[in-house]
């Protein structure tokens, strides 16, 4: 759409507008003239305009970051069904970020995020039942959530459903298929997941026991802060010889 339309006040035209300017498409980058445009479209009700001045709000670009600015225009796009904006709501109550924190608002939010397919709300939902926060306990809800987001290839959704089916809550105990479950969700770059698959192969546990396997996933999980993971990985290597040590290595691109 047209400048010239913007200018004539088209919402539509303005969100595009804001757009091209807060990513530098097609002119040079401009927050100032984004934060304008978006603004404009905003006032006019349009959801994606009021989402994206969220963002902008919450990372504080080109404009101090203000976590309550940022909760307004999510809520206002929120209002108006946009799962990005739902999410993201439901984020700031559960943390109490911008406010105080609420999990029955931060629940009500997910859900409507959840049940529009958001993966991320599923899994988050999924947690709130699981913990019972906001929520009555149910694990078996929180299953059905967790295996929703899962199916989406959710790393952290599929690492959730990996610890029920390792724990038998509300599934039938199944290390095989934990197993399977830790290695999508450790491909995906869950640490937790990598740690956990890293004591699956050390252990032996539904898989051949192969300590240089527990040592290529315990490496990717230290090296994203996994402190449990260091700290095997420490034990691990000395009892490693030099030469098992090198191959391990190499095999985790770390040489």
């Amino acid at each position: 759409m047209s400048e010239l339309a913007a200018t004539q006040g088209c919402a539509d035209a303005q969100f595009d507008l804001g757009m091209q300017y807060l990513f530098g498409r097609n002119m040079d980058q401009d927050y100032g003239a984004a934060v304008k445009w978006l603004g404009l479209s905003a006032d006019q009700g349009h959801a994606d305009a009021q989402y994206n001045l969220g963002l902008i709000h919450a990372r504080g670009m080109g404009v101090q970051p203000d976590d309550r600015a940022a909760l307004h225009y999510y809520r206002m796009a929120a209002e108006q069904g946009n799962v990005a904006a739902c999410y993201n709501l439901g984020l700031m109550y559960n943390n109490g970020i911008g406010v105080a924190r609420d999990d029955e608002k931060a629940v009500r939010w997910y859900r409507r995020a959840a049940d529009q397919g958001d993966a991320d709300a599923q899994n988050n939902l999924g947690l709130m039942y699981d913990n019972g926060r906001g929520v009555k306990k149910d694990p078996d809800q929180a299953v059905a959530l967790y295996r929703a987001a899962a199916e989406q290839n959710h790393a952290g959704a599929q690492y959730n459903l990996g610890l029920m089916h390792t724990l038998g809550i509300c599934v039938e105990q199944d290390f095989k298929k934990a197993f399977d479950l830790f290695n999508l969700s450790a491909e995906n770059g869950d640490i937790d997941a990598q740690y956990n698959l890293g004591l699956m192969y050390f252990d032996g546990c539904s898989t051949r026991r192969n300590p240089a396997m527990a040592h290529f996933w315990w490496t990717l999980a230290a090296a994203q802060g996994h402190y449990a993971a260091a700290e095997n990985l420490t034990l691990l290597e000395a009892t490693m010889s030099p030469r098992q040590l090198a191959a391990a290595r190499k095999e985790a691109d770390i040489l």
